[in-house]
């Protein structure tokens, strides 16, 4: 398929996980007939999901490494799902948010994966973190903090009306 990318008009490389939001707009139709496609979630519907592992209430979905060691990097190139827990819905690194209007705003979170319930990797920037076990995506995979697959991790939520405003300008043209 042909079409147009855009990322966050507030991106900015040096301080990625503050915006880490791209957009691809697809020529013509796109992709049709499927039963199913992600769907956009409501105004600030994480902040309505619990914390910590008896509350795994997102779903990352990726096609990035499965393992990484010093001797060994695996990526079969297979799409790979892994429950995560809300360890953060504030920021990262204790850098504010929009919520508390702390400078600079983000709309970062973290999540964070183990060795038996997976987590995101290398590659699985831009990937959905679905809410739960629905089709509403409530953020994109941004960045992890190790290598070992599996430990903390940041997303980017884009469940603020600023960046539900800034998506939907794309489906409206």
């Amino acid at each position: 398929y042909d079409g147009v990318t855009a990322t966050h008009p507030l991106y900015n490389t040096d301080a990625f996980f503050l915006y880490d939001l791209g957009v691809v707009k697809l020529d013509g139709a796109g992709v049709t007939g499927l039963p199913e496609y992600g769907a956009l979630p409501a105004v600030d519907a994480i902040d309505q999901l619990g914390k910590g592992r008896k509350q795994a209430v997102v779903e990352a979905v990726g096609y990035g490494l499965q393992k990484v060691n010093p001797v060994m990097v695996r990526a079969d190139l297979t799409r790979l799902k892994a429950d995560l827990f809300v360890v953060d819905t504030n920021g990262v690194a204790g850098i504010g948010n929009l919520q508390t209007g702390d400078l600079p705003p983000t709309n970062s979170m973290m999540l964070s994966g183990d060795a038996k319930h997976g987590g995101t990797c290398f590659g699985d920037s831009g990937g959905p973190i679905f809410i739960g076990d629905s089709n509403v995506i409530g953020a994109v995979t941004s960045f992890g903090l190790n290598g070992n697959c599996a430990g903390i991790g940041g997303v980017f939520r884009i469940d603020r009306q600023v960046e539900l405003d800034w998506i939907s300008s794309f489906s409206a043209s």
